[in-house]
């Protein structure tokens, strides 16, 4: 296939994707970021993994309203998506985590 090919579909794919979003959330404005397939877990407070009935594409979108930008997962499990507000908390801890990963591979 020619790049001209793929970007074509990635293109249709990405439009599809954000109508499907807008459907739940007429707020979502754009999609960041997009993993095909996730599944979630929990920590519980015995340190186990627990599996929950959550699964689907992940995706980063920006929103008109607060939150402005949210993990959503497009629950294929049930009716009912995940949720997760970005916030500036959030990603400070995940660039503190990202630079002490950094860290310990040198």
């Amino acid at each position: 296939m020619s790049s001209s090919v793929i970007a074509q579909l990635r293109s249709q794919s990405s439009s599809v994707n954000l109508s499907a979003l807008q459907q739940r959330d007429a707020s979502v404005s754009r999609v960041l970021f997009t993993a095909k397939h996730v599944v979630l877990y929990h920590l519980d407070h015995a340190q186990a993994w627990q599996r929950q009935d959550i699964e689907g594409p992940l995706f980063i979108v920006e929103r008109r309203t607060k939150p402005f930008y949210q993990l959503v997962i497009l629950n294929r499990k049930s009716m009912t998506d995940w949720r997760q507000p970005l916030t500036t908390a959030m990603a400070s801890a995940i660039e503190t985590q990202d630079k002490s990963a950094r860290r310990r591979q040198t």
